[in-house]
């Protein structure tokens, strides 16, 4: 997966780029960010534990926002949801909160959403951690503070896989934290771009997501998103398709 992200990404590595993935979106774009890193990827402007001058510089990683995962360094031997039957997984989903439980009572929706889910829940729960150098950009980590499925010590046991700058918010609410809180979130996101160096201190939050006014940043609630435009680039990587986002909508690839 890491490889057809990097690959759709490419066309913007001129650019200042921020990866954002939440729950399995997290662990994909952290190695991402590893791969990034390793092939010299690294926005110019960041060494150790902060920018120099202006932050990223004539393109490359600029941060990482991680939101709604524990740290790979934690490790849940109960995690084996993909092998268990297909009511114990759905009721599994259904504890998350993030789908409407009429949808789950639906036996055609259930059929089309089980082979996907089961291979989400495969790849997460097989993934382990390979040890390496820490990354050296800048990591921000969103959890919700009543997430089952995250405590705030295993999110912020983030701050070990970094050498850069590393921040942890927690906002009320479950493993979908984000679906009531989206200004709030998105104002989070905002402040970190800011930090980060990728835009301008005068961004301001509109339409539910950060947006630079200047740079044609634009975010997507789920899946992968490009934004086009003379500015930075941010990529979403959550559970949802692949898009690219330039100027009238997502646009699948």
């Amino acid at each position: 997966m890491v490889e057809g992200v990097w690959g759709a990404l490419r066309p913007w590595r001129d650019r200042p780029l921020v990866l954002f993935g939440h729950s399995m979106g997290a662990v994909l774009a952290f190695e991402l960010a590893r791969r990034m890193e390793a092939d010299g990827e690294l926005g110019a402007g960041w060494v150790g534990d902060g920018p120099v001058g202006d932050g990223p510089v004539g393109g490359g990683l600029g941060g990482l926002i991680l939101s709604g995962r524990r740290s790979p360094l934690v490790h849940r031997e109960e995690d084996r949801h993909h092998v268990r039957g297909d009511e114990a997984l759905l009721a599994q989903v259904a504890a998350l909160a993030g789908t409407d439980p009429r949808l789950l009572a639906d036996e055609g929706f259930r059929e089309l959403i089980l082979p996907a889910l089961r291979g989400d829940y495969r790849a997460v729960e097989t993934y382990r951690y390979e040890p390496g150098p820490a990354l050296r950009v800048p990591v921000s980590v969103l959890s919700g503070e009543s997430d089952p499925r995250v405590s705030p010590s295993e999110a912020m046991a983030w701050r070990d896989l970094t050498e850069g700058a590393f921040t942890f918010r927690g906002f009320p609410g479950g493993h979908f934290y984000l679906t009531g809180r989206q200004e709030a979130v998105a104002r989070a996101i905002a402040e970190d771009l800011v930090s980060f160096g990728a835009v301008s201190p005068t961004a301001t939050v509109s339409g539910g997501g950060p947006v630079a006014p200047d740079s044609g940043l634009v975010a997507s609630a789920g899946g992968l998103a490009a934004a086009s435009g003379s500015g930075p680039a941010a990529a979403f990587i959550g559970g949802g398709p692949t898009a690219a986002v330039t100027g009238g909508g997502p646009t699948p690839l």
